[in-house]
């Protein structure tokens, strides 16, 4: 008995107690009418934010997600509606082409003979020349007139959308072809705009002279007549400009008018009455030489 009470001395001393004699932990004293609230681990807590916090990345992209669908189902008919519109516009070019095609079966050779003589009378060659005048007929939408004229064989109606539609140019950004003409390129000096010459408003170069000439009426006859209303649009609007053919019957209403003949190498112009008659190959040329002409009058 001595060995086991100097055994739980020893523990005694070592502050090892059994178990039936440990004492029961110490309650904790609430105060009377409060409740006590078990505290519970954070990861279980949820919180609502309040109106004036700031919202989340999570809860941004919940709250952007149905904007952004509706923005792309925007697109998505948006593309709908331009790839329609886009096959309808084909749908109406391929039955264009088809017209076109049946026209161009339906032409004698009478036709074919007469607008090859009306294109060698404007210099426009076969090949090159030629694909790029009818591809810019196409893009015109004057094919169709083209091939009306082709199939009876109508040359004066021919020479007039030729001349309308066709312009040899240089390709300079600072030469201005007339609008509705195909560009037909050429060399700088084969240019029927600048003729080689530095580009310049040969409108308002040719309306100065006539306006310190006191000139106020005039008649500008040519085998161009497109360059030449080219020409007439851009000159100042206290000159009264009338354009001509050469192949139109016309005479001066009054002395008052002043005529200005512009011919061209071949032109047979013998029988055309005017007051300043000028060759030239550009209609740059032809407005420099005039009014160096005027100026020295």
């Amino acid at each position: 008995m001595s060995s086991d009470n100097d055994f739980e001395e020893a523990m005694r001393r070592m502050g090892v107690r059994r178990l039936g004699n440990q004492p029961a932990p110490p309650q904790s004293k609430s105060k009377p009418g409060r409740r006590t609230v078990s505290k519970e681990p954070d990861s279980v807590l949820t919180t609502t934010p309040s109106s004036n916090s700031t919202p989340t990345t999570v809860e941004r992209v919940l709250v952007a997600t149905p904007s952004a669908d509706a923005e792309e189902l925007r697109k998505l008919r948006a593309e709908n509606e331009a790839i329609r519109e886009e096959r309808d516009r084909l749908n109406e070019r391929v039955q264009q082409l088809s017209s076109d095609l049946n026209a161009i079966k339906t032409i004698d050779v009478q036709g074919i003979e007469t607008v090859q003589g009306v294109l060698q009378d404007w210099r426009i060659r076969g090949g090159g020349e030629l694909d790029t005048w009818v591809r810019g007929l196409v893009e015109l939408g004057r094919l169709p007139e083209f091939l009306s004229y082709l199939k009876v064989g109508h040359s004066g109606l021919l020479r007039k959308l030729v001349d309308e539609t066709s312009v040899f140019h240089c390709g300079r950004d600072s030469c201005l072809p007339p609008n509705g003409a195909v560009p037909l390129s050429v060399s700088l000096e084969d240019c029927e705009v600048c003729g080689g010459l530095e580009p310049e408003d040969w409108s308002a170069k040719l309306s100065n002279q006539l306006l310190l000439m006191g000139v106020r009426k005039v008649v500008l006859r040519g085998h161009r007549v497109a360059l030449l209303k080219h020409l007439a649009a851009g000159m100042d609007s206290r000159i009264s400009v009338r354009v001509v053919g050469l192949s139109v019957n016309f005479a001066a209403p009054d002395a008052s008018t002043w005529v200005a003949l512009w011919r061209r190498s071949g032109d047979d112009t013998e029988h055309i009455a005017a007051d300043c008659r000028v060759k030239a190959s550009s209609l740059g040329q032809w407005v420099t030489r005039v009014v160096y002409r005027l100026e020295n009058e």
